[in-house]
C-alpha cells in the first residue's frame, strides 16, 4: 500500500477522467490485448492514451472491493443499472489488463456474476478473485486490517505493472 501511496506523490499513476462508456455488444467488437498489445481507441496512438507518461508500456492493474449493493444485480435488467465494478470496464479509453477483485466469501455467486460481466464488456481484462474476510464491514479498523493483510502479501510489480484501487 505503501507504493501505491508513493507513486500516487510522484504523479506516476494517471488521474481518472471522464470518458465516454461501452455497451456489451460494442465492447465484444473490439481487438482484442490477449496477444500481448494493449486495447486502445480506435485512431489513438501510443503516445496519446490517457495512461501515457511515466507508467506508459506497463500493463494496468485494478485492485477493486466488490459492493455487494452496487454491483449487485441478476438476470437481464443488471444491464439497465450502473454497477461501478462492471462499469469501470465500459470506458473506451480505459485498458485494464488486469481486475483483482476482493469480496468477502459470502458474495461468492455476485462475484462471479461481476467476473463474467466484466468479460462481456472488457473480454481481454482477465479477473482474480482474492477472498477477505472482515468480522463487520462498518468497522473501519477491521477492514482497513484486511487490507493491510492483503496488500502485504499482494506481489507488486511496480517496474511492469501500474495500478488503481477501485472502491465501491
Amino acid at each position: 500500500m505503501i507504493r501505491l501511496v508513493d507513486m500516487i506523490r510522484r504523479k506516476e499513476v494517471a488521474k481518472p477522467t471522464a470518458v465516454p462508456t461501452v455497451s456489451p455488444a460494442k465492447a465484444a467488437s473490439r481487438p482484442s490485448s490477449k496477444g500481448g498489445g494493449r486495447q486502445r481507441a480506435a485512431g489513438r496512438a501510443a503516445d496519446d492514451r490517457p495512461d501515457a507518461g511515466p507508467a506508459a508500456g506497463k500493463r494496468t492493474v485494478v485492485i477493486g472491493l466488490l459492493g455487494p449493493l452496487l454491483d449487485s444485480g441478476h438476470g437481464a435488467k443488471r444491464w439497465e443499472l450502473w454497477r461501478p465494478t462492471v462499469s469501470l470496464f465500459q470506458h473506451d479509453d480505459l485498458a485494464v489488463d488486469r481486475l483483482d477483485l476482493l469480496c468477502e466469501q459470502k458474495f461468492c455467486s455476485l462475484r462471479d456474476v461481476v467476473a463474467a460481466d466484466v468479460a462481456a464488456v472488457s473480454p481481454s481484462t482477465a479477473v482474480r478473485h482474492h477472498a477477505l474476510a472482515f468480522a463487520d464491514p462498518w468497522d473501519f479498523v477491521d477492514v482497513f486490517a484486511a487490507l493491510h493483510d492483503f496488500a502485504s502479501g499482494f506481489p507488486f510489480v511496480p517496474d511492469a505493472e501500474q495500478y488503481f484501487v477501485h472502491i465501491t
